[in-house]
């Protein structure tokens, strides 16, 4: 695995885990999705010893009661060690935060793998952004694949001295600098210092 797809999965894994997390445990009592208690019941029963819990109980007018089969199972396996929290509404939360991670952490990868994330974002050098000065006609810099250019100075709103232009074939992802302001305003001042450190 190159860098630049440690470093790619690193944010990806960051920025799902940073949602996920404020928007279900900044919202007490909301749950991920309405079928959340379903899945966590079954869950703790899995923890507690049940292998085989029995689906049909907590659902008892449903499909279920007729074909007790628990197409879930594999998914409640996992998110069973979950049921040990003390809060049930916190161990439910911390394992929908776990799935979000591990769903774009996953898809981030194998697009990768297939070559087919941001054309921007390849190993390939040839697709780069050049930094040009005033008129100049060759470029004083050159941000490479895999980078970013510009968080530090849209964070702090200074502006920028030079002239970016993305080569031929470069996908470029922008960001909203408002919103990126915000939440650093919102973040402890070490998270601001690692997105600083990203160009």
């Amino acid at each position: 695995m190159t860098k630049g797809t440690l470093a790619g999965l690193a944010f990806v894994v960051a920025a799902s885990l940073w949602y996920a997390a404020t928007q279900l445990f900044g919202h007490p009592g909301h749950m991920a999705a309405a079928d959340s208690q379903y899945h966590f019941a079954v869950a703790r029963e899995i923890w507690s010893g049940h292998l085989v819990p029995d689906v049909a109980h907590g659902l008892p007018w449903t499909v279920l009661h007729d074909m007790p089969v628990d197409h879930y199972w594999g998914y409640h396996v996992l998110i069973a060690p979950f049921a040990a929290a003390r809060s049930p509404e916190a161990g439910m939360k911390s394992a929908a935060c776990l799935m979000f991670v591990v769903v774009f952490g996953s898809l981030y990868l194998f697009l990768r793998a297939r070559h087919e994330y941001h054309q921007g974002w390849t190993s390939n050098v040839q697709r780069a952004i050049a930094l040009f000065e005033g008129e100049a006609e060759a470029p004083i810099s050159t941000v490479a694949a895999d980078s970013f250019y510009g968080v530090r100075d849209a964070i702090h709103q200074i502006p920028s001295s030079v002239t970016a232009i993305a080569k031929a074939g470069t996908t470029v992802a922008f960001f909203d600098a408002v919103r990126l302001r915000k939440l650093c305003e919102r973040s402890p001042d070490h998270v601001v210092a690692v997105l600083e450190r990203l160009g």
